[in-house]
């Protein structure tokens, strides 16, 4: 959506590569991943992340769980958006790619600490969920574009079928779905079924959601 826009650069999960190096999780295209891409996390907040660029906004998609051993004092340089969505759509998400996911895994513990770190800092943030989104995505792409200060462009609702130049090559793994949608569909309500594993996870990932939830536009 935001890669829509004429007057934004968007950047890929430039945090990814950091993320597999600290923990060595060995995820789908772990060595292509840490070979290709920088995996020193503070270098890259000051060289990427707060860099200037030729056009008036840079956004930056990055996994909670991938801000991981780094020096946050950058979060207060920056406009922070909690993009939240619901355990249950994610767990049965990440389970297509790696089966039973952990609480840490998904992103919504790292999310809940963040929550708990811009309220403790008194950093403003944003919290917008996903499927409030996609139920009516101009009016809510307007509240978020408002929340930023800057203005909404209707292109953002629309977008090109297949593979983005801004991709990272771990899209062939994860972006599959994306990149068959040319904008904003509404939610499907389906029935996903939970391992026991996975319910254990849901239950706790629940739990934050709904605190985080209270804060969301």
């Amino acid at each position: 959506s935001f890669n829509s826009r004429k007057d934004t650069i968007v950047f890929d999960e430039p945090l990814y590569a950091h993320y597999l190096k600290v923990t060595g999780l060995r995820h789908p295209g772990y060595n292509e991943i840490i070979n290709f891409y920088c995996t020193n996390g503070n270098k890259i907040v000051d060289d990427l992340i707060l860099k200037d660029y030729n056009k008036p906004i840079s956004f930056f998609k990055l996994m909670s769980h991938f801000i991981i051993d780094l020096n946050l004092t950058f979060l207060k340089k920056v406009n922070n958006i909690l993009l939240l969505r619901h355990p249950l759509e994610v767990i049965s998400s990440y389970n297509n790619v790696i089966k039973n996911p952990s609480l840490r895994d998904i992103g919504l513990l790292d999310q809940f600490k963040l929550f708990n770190f811009f309220k403790k800092n008194h950093i403003p943030f944003i919290v917008i969920e996903s499927k409030d989104i996609l139920k009516n995505p101009g009016f809510k792409l307007k509240e978020l574009c408002n929340a930023l200060n800057i203005d909404y462009d209707p292109r953002m609702l629309k977008w090109d079928k297949g593979p983005k130049n801004i991709d990272g090559i771990w899209a062939k793994y994860w972006y599959t779905s994306v990149h068959n949608t040319i904008g904003f569909s509404k939610p499907k309500t389906r029935k996903i079924k939970l391992s026991s594993n996975n319910k254990l996870v849901y239950e706790e990932a629940l739990k934050l959601y709904q605190i985080i939830s209270k804060s969301k536009i």
